[in-house]
């Protein structure tokens, strides 16, 4: 969803409508101000659904949660799906088994068998050798 033109002077002229959160409504519209841009930050103002509006007021959904839906017209991922990612992009390089422990544990034992010869394969492949600290899952 687009940032709306609608100038942070005239939001202010608005009912801020949340003590916690930049949201104001202006005859049954909800609007969620915010900051965006690194070193210059601007003020934002995106027209917020009333649906999502009365998530984010319920505690059932963050403030960064309804800035990530506003800015890419959808929910951000979730901790599963985040994982599926990481599980679908380790695959295609395993390497990070080697150097990454922590990631063995989005793998079954009968994947990390797949998994572990290749990325040890490309680890010696890189390096030479594998680290002298590693040790494998499969023993």
């Amino acid at each position: 969803m687009a940032p709306t033109k609608i100038t942070w002077e005239e939001v202010q002229s608005y009912t801020r409508v949340s003590s916690r959160y930049n949201v104001y409504e202006n005859n049954g519209q909800y609007y969620f101000v915010t900051e965006e841009g690194g070193i210059a930050p601007q003020i934002v103002v995106y027209s917020l659904p009333e649906k999502d509006y009365q998530l984010l007021e319920e505690g059932k959904r963050s403030a960064s949660d309804i800035h990530f839906k506003l800015q890419n017209d959808r929910w951000p991922p979730t901790k599963e799906e985040n994982d599926e990612i990481r599980r679908n992009s380790i695959k295609r390089g395993p390497i990070t088994l080697i150097n990454n422990p922590s990631s063995q544990k989005l793998f079954s034992k009968a994947e990390l068998e797949e998994l572990i010869p290749l990325a040890e394969k490309a680890w010696i492949d890189w390096k030479g050798k594998l680290p002298d600290n590693y040790i494998s899952p499969l023993k």
